[in-house]
């Protein structure tokens, strides 16, 4: 990824946030590269899944419509899947770990950039990805602060920065994210025959299952391709926030640390 370039660490300081002290301006680029590298392993690792499962339906399309199949081709293509799967876990397990150290300093960022007043503390906008039902709506609230304080258009101290408009984007990758998450969940649990959803062994609905993990792939690919978007604009916004904030301390005077923080700020 290419953009402008980043001041050394130390540049910029938001003297008013209340949780743990100011926070410095740190370089963003190495991790958004690391996170979209991670990311397009997941894809290719994702692309393999796709392909394996197709090739599971084929063999089982046929096996349904009476042709014979051997036992050797039919071992090929479990293994084929399996490999793919487990590729595809590790790799999803990678980037999640790249995507979230990449968020965390995104965040962070934005309050030494002036985000005023932040609605969630630093800590936390790591752990809601892990509460159970929070998790479905608190990082993306977290993601739309990060792009509403990353706007180069804002000033010193991010003055209304709640109040920017969030790109479309956000909403769709957010969106096919929660679908795709829930799709492959179900086809999961679809594969143990348990009794809720009374689904047997036959021939018809293996090749059924096999056509849902086909569906779930190609959501997750979407869902990927999203994330990819999302970190590559995202990180290009706040990259030229922080070019930006370079000719701040000529412009205006840095504001009064020993004021403390704002009277409306709650704990």
């Amino acid at each position: 990824m290419s953009g402008p370039s980043e001041p050394a660490s130390g540049k910029v300081r938001n003297e008013f946030w209340r949780w743990s002290g100011p926070f410095e301006v740190q370089p963003i680029a190495d991790r958004s590269r690391v996170a979209i590298a991670l990311l397009c392993l997941v894809a290719l690792a994702g692309l393999g899944s796709l392909w394996a499962d197709i090739g599971q339906v084929g063999l089982l399309g046929d096996i349904r419509d009476g042709a014979r199949v051997s036992l050797v081709e039919a071992n090929e293509s479990d293994d084929r899947v399996r490999t793919f799967a487990i590729a595809y876990t590790i790799a999803v397990v990678l980037a999640a770990i790249g995507f979230l150290l990449w968020y965390s300093r995104a965040y962070r960022n934005t309050i030494a950039l002036g985000a005023r007043d932040p609605r969630y503390g630093p800590g936390w906008s790591i752990g809601y990805w892990f509460i159970p039902f929070v998790n479905l709506v608190r990082p993306k609230q977290v993601m739309n602060d990060i792009w509403r304080a990353s706007d180069p258009e804002l000033d010193r101290n991010a003055s209304g920065w709640r109040f920017g408009r969030v790109s479309p984007l956000l909403h769709w990758w957010w969106a096919i994210w929660l679908l795709s998450t829930f799709v492959q969940r179900f086809v999961f649990r679809l594969g143990f025959n348990d009794d809720e959803f009374s689904f047997g062994t036959s021939i018809d609905d293996l090749y059924d299952l096999a056509v849902g993990y086909v569906v779930a792939d190609v959501l997750d690919l979407v869902a990927v391709g999203l994330a990819i978007a999302t970190v590559v604009k995202t990180s290009a916004r706040q990259r030229e926030r922080i070019e930006r904030s370079r000719g701040w301390e000529a412009e205006e005077p840095a504001p009064d640390a020993s004021a403390g923080p704002p009277a409306t700020a709650t704990t």
